[in-house]
């Protein structure tokens, strides 16, 4: 199992049953959300740009944020922060980046 999964597993089995959506219990489908609410031309203009450049071999989250619905307004719980993976890590390095605040 992914570790995303685990970690998204041990979240849903630390909180009351009656506390979780009905998205919550279900079947965890993970994506990526790279534009909300904007327009359809801007929604093709990035895609066609993103589909242009060659897949990514590799992708990696920073951090997870957990956030709360409170019928209408969302409101940031918690933050936590990964480490980078060691192949990260060595890149920046390499190329003089310095750590990026996204990885604390």
């Amino acid at each position: 199992m992914p570790a995303g999964a685990l970690i998204r597993e041990a979240i849903c089995a630390s909180l009351p049953a009656d506390s979780l959506t009905r998205q919550d219990q279900s079947r965890w489908r993970p994506h990526l959300t790279v534009q909300n609410k904007v327009s359809p031309e801007q929604a093709r203009t990035l895609h066609a740009q993103l589909s242009a450049e060659p897949p990514r071999a590799a992708s990696f989250a920073a951090a997870l944020n957990l956030w709360r619905y409170l019928g209408g307004p969302w409101k940031k719980i918690a933050r936590v922060a990964f480490a980078p993976p060691e192949s990260v890590r060595e890149d920046e390095q390499a190329l003089g980046i310095p750590r990026s605040e996204s990885w604390q």
